[in-house]
């Protein structure tokens, strides 16, 4: 996981400037279940690491009124999860013992897959 963050503020002009970098890790997001067959396993679901980019900037007009605009997800990476599925199975135990061979399965498969979208927001504060 990494965060980072670059802040600007100028007292003089009323303006602030906010930048956040995040990037998520691989975590587990559903646990799977072990089985004593291997081959009947299911596989714990992980969310895929991603990339965020914030940016929040706000200003001052003047005493009352103050300009706020918010940007969220400017990268808009796509969400995934996947399960690895990593078995063998014996055959025999599928066909009632005519196919004898076993066979190796290795691969990842997606579970969920999107495009979060990205997110803007205005607004104008007035104080009396």
């Amino acid at each position: 996981m990494v965060n980072a963050g670059l802040f600007y503020y100028n007292d003089n002009n009323g303006l602030m400037i906010t930048a956040m970098y995040n990037i998520i890790g691989k975590r587990i997001v559903a646990v799977g279940r072990p089985s004593p067959n291997e081959w009947e396993d299911i596989p714990n679901i992980y969310e895929m690491p991603r990339n965020l980019f914030d940016l929040a900037i706000s200003k001052k007009l003047n005493d009352n009124f103050e300009i706020k605009l918010g940007l969220k997800d400017l990268l808009n990476e796509q969400f995934k999860t996947i399960q690895t599925v990593n078995t063998t199975v014996n055959m025999a135990d599928l066909t009632g013992g005519t196919d004898t061979n076993t066979k190796h399965f290795k691969r990842d498969q997606i579970v969920k897959a999107y495009q979060p979208g990205r997110y803007f927001t205005l607004g104008i504060t007035y104080k009396f």
